[in-house]
């Protein structure tokens, strides 16, 4: 998760959030359910390859802001705890 501005390349497929509707970090806890469901439709090969189209079709489901905001802020917490202790 980049928190300032950066560049990939045409193989990388990446989100910018509408922090009106989505809480950035909350997106990030559920990255690990899109990653899933990529590798099931990833074409088969060495490297496999999710689509710019494909990638737009995966859908999410979110509760509102203010509770991506709480559940955010729970695993951000958690993340900086453990960066604290290792």
């Amino acid at each position: 998760m980049l928190e300032n501005t950066g560049s990939c390349n045409q193989q990388i497929n990446a989100l910018i959030p509408n922090t009106k509707k989505y809480y950035p970090y909350f997106l990030l806890t559920e990255s690990t359910l899109w990653s899933n469901k990529m590798l099931k439709s990833a074409s088969a090969g060495t490297m496999q390859i999710v689509n710019k189209t494909e990638f737009s079709e995966i859908d999410t489901y979110s509760p509102e802001l203010s509770e991506q905001n709480k559940i955010g802020e729970l695993f951000k917490s958690i993340d900086n705890l453990i960066t604290l202790h290792q």
